[in-house]
């Protein structure tokens, strides 16, 4: 049995962390540490750090707090010798994660960044279709994670002004993550970085365009899309692949369904479309989205705290991640390209 603690129990915790922990094997949950025990759960529940990381045959610790308290929660718990997830983003500077990276190391700890869209089944297809060069060479790449929620949240830390808030922190690593797995590190960004909700204190809108050679990458989220955008975008020498809609496993999650329930594995994802030059003719077609598996992160952890496997995201593309939004800020700052 390997223990499992989690800092923090709002909405990350209670739809994916906790539901996708519970049906791996070997893992168990230990216990939670939150500020304050005013809602009842059904673990252990501490206030305290210290009483936390002395909770009986704790050796993971799952770190969902607000994004400024990443880096000292984290960096505690490797001093303590145990192993850490953490929730994206990985910290809010890129010094930082290369602090947290070093003690890893120093202390022969798994460390990783909960990169969860790896494991999207529309983000499976292209890797197939990039590999196999359905399209041909790929020239564009657009990314697009949208939302509708025009009303600004009174108390929610990721609208604040603190540190670490705003739609870049919070939905940019999913989308960068990707890109960097497909493309490695750019040449360049250039980032529009935008408040555009009436009052709003943290920014709620971004474009962002990664330069590689012969490929343009452009990386979009708003608050205000009431008609969505697609989600991918991808145009080659020979064809275009065009999907809308998220993977089902968030709706799924959300509505307490939990992978392996037999409900699980009737839930379909919307199919792509993929239209290719054949000689002379143009043919369209879809392409069906298999569900994702969100699981496979932590079976993947449990692996590498068994010593069976190495980590599949590796804490090096946490930093990574970061190091493209601290890019994308100053570039926006400064409305000038950011060479890498």
């Amino acid at each position: 049995m390997i223990g499992v603690g989690i800092i923090g129990y709002g909405m990350a915790t209670k739809v994916f962390h906790r539901p996708l922990i519970e049906t791996v094997d070997v893992l168990k949950i230990v216990g939670v540490l939150r500020r304050s025990a005013a809602e009842a759960i059904d673990v252990r529940l501490v206030t305290k750090l210290a009483e936390f990381l002395a909770l009986p045959d704790l050796q993971l610790v799952v770190i969902t707090t607000p994004n400024e308290s990443h880096f000292p929660l984290a960096k505690a718990c490797l001093e303590a010798g145990k192993a850490v997830v953490l929730d994206k983003p990985f910290t809010i500077t890129a010094r930082e994660g290369e602090q947290l990276v070093a003690l890893a190391k120093e202390k022969n700890l798994p460390l990783t960044v909960f990169h969860n869209r790896r494991y999207d089944g529309d983000f499976l297809v292209i890797q197939h279709l990039l590999r196999d060069r359905t399209l041909g060479r790929l020239v564009s790449f657009e990314s697009t994670f949208d939302r509708f929620r025009p009303d600004l949240r009174p108390g929610a830390w990721r609208e604040g002004n603190e540190p670490g808030a705003g739609i870049l922190y919070d939905l940019g690593p999913h989308l960068i993550d990707q890109a960097l797995v497909l493309f490695g590190k750019p040449e360049s960004v250039f980032a529009q970085v935008r408040c555009e909700r009436d009052g709003s204190l943290a920014d709620d809108a971004f474009d962002l365009t990664l330069r590689y050679a012969g490929l343009k990458v452009l990386l979009r989220a708003s608050m205000l899309s009431a008609v969505a955008r697609p989600r991918f975008l991808l145009q080659g020498t020979t064809g275009t692949y065009v999907k809308y809609d998220l993977d089902e496993q968030e709706r799924l999650l959300k509505s307490g369904v939990r992978p392996l329930d037999p409900n699980w594995n009737k839930a379909q994802n919307q199919p792509g479309k993929i239209v290719l030059q054949r000689g002379q003719e143009v043919a369209t077609s879809e392409l069906p989205t298999p569900l994702g598996d969100y699981r496979r992160f932590y079976v993947n952890v449990r692996d590498a705290l068994l010593r069976e496997s190495k980590l599949d995201i590796p804490a090096e593309a946490g930093v990574a991640s970061v190091r493209i939004i601290e890019a994308a800020f100053e570039s926006s700052r400064r409305q000038k390209v950011i060479r890498l």
